[in-house]
């Protein structure tokens, strides 16, 4: 029981970070994607991954193109 719980209120997260994501792109004209970070879904920018990337926030070697790869949904 608490299992399925769970499971709704991540699938309502998900659902809510890809209706933001989409919206941000079509306002900014921007690339966004939703990625898992720590278990919750968030919305980046292409540009601020890049900075987290040069800042070292990822681990080393980490590439934009692995981001959008495990990305939920990318917008453009």
């Amino acid at each position: 029981m608490i299992k399925m719980i769970k499971e709704i209120i991540l699938n309502y997260r998900i659902k809510r970070a890809v209706k933001m994501a989409r919206e941000l792109s079509l306002t900014s004209k921007r690339k966004y994607m939703a990625l898992m970070v720590a278990g919750v879904p968030k919305v980046y920018s292409k540009q601020e991954l890049k900075s987290l990337i040069q800042r070292h926030t990822f681990k080393k070697g980490t590439t934009i193109q692995d981001l959008e790869r495990r990305a939920i949904i990318v917008t453009g």
